[in-house]
């Protein structure tokens, strides 16, 4: 059953899907935002250690 619902969550457009960051990605701008999200983080780690 949870094999299920994880699938049916994963399917283009769930919300499930787009909470997760499952989406394409239409321009290099949005990218570039959706990307800064994860540097910022990196870079936070790296300060930490």
């Amino acid at each position: 059953m949870k094999l299920y619902l994880l699938d049916r969550g994963l399917r283009r457009g769930s919300d499930f899907a787009k909470v997760v960051g499952i989406e394409v990605i239409k321009t290099l701008d949005a990218f570039f935002e959706k990307a800064q999200k994860y540097i910022a983080y990196e870079e936070k780690q790296m300060a930490a250690d």
